[in-house]
């Protein structure tokens, strides 16, 4: 690792400011899928749920609890906006960005004419922070511009090419031109701002299969059977009807079908025309139609998944958690199961990973449920608990299966082998990759990485990459010694990749330098490096 020892700002002035942002940067509001809960051993306490997904990779149970607790930790209060109501962490979480984004806007005010005043922030994020501290701040920065990669008004189209701009201003008269800072965020992850829309040839827009599904799917679950009994009932008087009658129906039917047979010898094939043109319409119009992803502030998955229908009704989330909490109780406390709903303990997304396997081994699929329940049924003088027992395992797969279809509609990249639910999140996704490897292949760039765990080996392979671009400097802000390690152990060879540390101010620290203790790299850390309140020196 190379130890610069010249001042950071100067080392980055006037290059291709580029930033990776990571799960850490949220993580006072979000909880990030990797764990920093060790013992003093350095063992695990908590299982990282990506460790879980590459365990239970094939096991389709698994796999929907794990979205489930991914989702719960990282992704349901994932959209921010104007209108969240927000918690202190969160609050903290959006100063901080907020922070950031003037300090990238006053270090692009700064660099000189010799290259675009542009920064790149390529985050793993699926949250909206960055969205709206942009949306807060823009008013008192007139003069630089924000893009997510969206274009249009009423709708907004996230699209690869909309990023490759040089923004200038040119006053009223138009006898000037200057540039001015701009800040392009590459959602690499994808992100809760979007969704997906279906439109024709011409531009106009397909009804949206999210809306509409998700609607499809409120109703199916609030409706009964009332249409298939109507259905069943008018089958079977339709039945005793024909039953009743003679068979004068038949001769006329036979009669109709001989009239109609001469007709159709007599006419052309138009009725099979018309078929024809029809699928061939269907079919254009299939190719015809293409999928987009738009950028709103509203998502109507989350929707379906966070909201309750009604004000006395629970959401499918809160239906889910409930389910298993009330399993996951059961489990740890087989005299509980008669236990009423208030007296539960809360169950958090740490308990459930701590226990997975247990629970995993105890959900597990009967293969054939019925014929479970008849051998309990004869073999027991008491069935009823040990029947309740299968039904709600039953129940509670079904639902996870259920929470599982609608979460693979939401536009981010899943922490599992499937990453992709989405196939125009895929085509978005190897875009916005390329984007982040021939940025980092310009000659003098810079990287500072904020909040990335490492863990994500397509883009250490990138890095990796890039890393043999001669002119490129990575800087990296650990959150810790052991993140250090992790990272010079990955990167051992490169030299120039360093590290963004700043000493604690404790007063009982070495100054010979063998223990130098360094503050947790947090926000404030990243901050005070890009303002130029702290500086690289010999230890760093």
């Amino acid at each position: 690792m190379n130890n610069l020892n010249k001042n950071f700002l100067d080392s980055i002035d006037g290059k291709n400011l580029n930033f990776l942002i990571g799960a850490g940067a949220s993580s006072s509001s979000l909880k990030p899928i990797s764990h920093n809960d060790e013992n003093e051993k350095g063992e695990k306490n908590t299982p990282s749920i990506e460790d879980l997904f590459n365990k239970y990779d094939n096991d389709q149970i698994a796999t929907a609890l794990l979205k489930f607790i991914f989702f719960s930790m990282s992704v349901k209060n994932g959209l921010i906006t104007a209108h969240t109501k927000r918690d202190k962490g969160a609050t903290e979480t959006l100063k901080n960005y907020k922070i950031l984004i003037e300090n990238i806007i006053t270090l692009l005010n700064n660099t000189g004419f010799e290259r675009p005043k542009r920064a790149n922030v390529f985050t793993t994020n699926y949250d909206t922070f960055f969205e709206l501290a942009f949306d807060q701040i823009a008013h008192m920065h007139p003069l630089a511009y924000f893009n997510d990669g969206s274009r249009g008004f009423f709708t907004r189209e996230v699209s690869y090419e909309n990023y490759f701009f040089n923004i200038s201003h040119s006053g009223s008269m138009d006898i000037y031109r200057r540039d001015i800072p701009s800040i392009n965020l590459y959602k690499m992850h994808g992100s809760l701002s979007w969704n997906k829309k279906a439109i024709n040839k011409n531009g106009f827009f397909i009804n949206s299969n999210t809306n509409s599904e998700s609607e499809s799917q409120n109703e199916t679950n609030d409706k009964d059977d009332s249409n298939t009994s109507s259905n069943a009932d008018t089958e079977s008087k339709s039945q005793n009807e024909t039953n009743d009658k003679d068979d004068s129906n038949t001769s006329s039917n036979a009669n109709t079908e001989s009239k109609s047979q001469n007709e159709t010898n007599d006419k052309d094939d138009s009725n099979t025309s018309s078929n024809a043109n029809t699928e061939s319409k269907s079919q254009n119009e299939t190719n015809d139609k293409d999928e987009i992803i738009i950028s709103s502030n509203k998502n109507p998955v989350l929707d379906y998944l966070t909201k309750a229908k009604d004000k006395d009704d629970e959401s499918f989330y809160d239906k889910v958690y409930k389910e298993i909490k009330n399993f996951y109780t059961s489990l740890k406390n087989p005299e509980s199961i008669n236990t009423s709903e208030g007296t539960i303990k809360k169950v958090t997304e740490k308990d459930l990973l701590i226990n997975f396997q247990c629970i995993i081994k105890n959900i597990k699929t009967e293969p054939n449920i019925k014929e479970k329940i008849n051998k309990i049924i004869e073999t027991n003088d008491s069935p009823e608990e040990k029947i309740n027992s299968l039904m709600k395992k039953e129940e509670l797969r079904k639902l996870l299966s259920d929470f599982e279809i609608q979460f693979n509609k939401l536009l981010i990249v899943k922490p599992s082998k499937e990453k992709f639910g989405e196939t125009v999140l895929e085509e978005q996704y190897y875009q916005l990759f390329r984007a982040f490897e021939e940025e980092l292949q310009k000659p003098n760039s810079v990287l500072i990485v904020f909040g990335f765990s490492f863990k994500d080996k397509h883009i250490n392979d990138i890095l990796k990459r890039c890393l043999t671009n001669p002119t490129l400097q990575v800087f990296v802000v650990p959150y810790s010694q052991k993140d250090e390690l992790n990272v010079k152990e990955i990167f051992t060879g490169y030299g120039n990749v360093s590290f963004l540390k700043e000493e604690s101010e404790s007063k009982d620290k070495d100054l010979a330098n063998e223990n130098i203790e360094y503050k947790n790299g947090d926000f404030d850390v990243l901050n005070d490096f890009l303002s130029g309140k702290s500086d690289i020196n010999e230890h760093n």
